[in-house]
């Protein structure tokens, strides 16, 4: 693919499934490659947070308003992001 994804590729993923970004380029492209997804039913900023400092992902998938909660977040840091490599932002 053109991402590159192997199977030691971990996605963050919480926007919905019913669309493009959730399904196509999220489940779809991510699952056929043997990547590890952490899925959410909502959107938390902390557990974004966490979950990509902890786990390592390398890719995320987020919508505007989530990132500015992220930065909002009394807990942003941006070295804890040193994984992420790419996703839809």
């Amino acid at each position: 693919t053109l991402l590159g994804l192997t199977p030691e590729d971990r996605l963050y993923l919480s926007v919905p499934l019913f669309g493009v970004l959730g399904c196509l380029n999220g489940l779809l492209t991510f699952w056929s490659h043997g990547c590890r997804i952490f899925l959410r039913e909502r959107f938390d900023a902390e557990d974004f947070i966490r979950t990509v400092a902890q786990e390592g992902c390398t890719f995320a998938h987020l919508l505007p308003a989530m990132i500015d909660r992220v930065e909002e977040h009394p807990l942003y840091d941006r070295s804890a992001f040193r994984t992420l490599r790419g996703g839809v932002l």
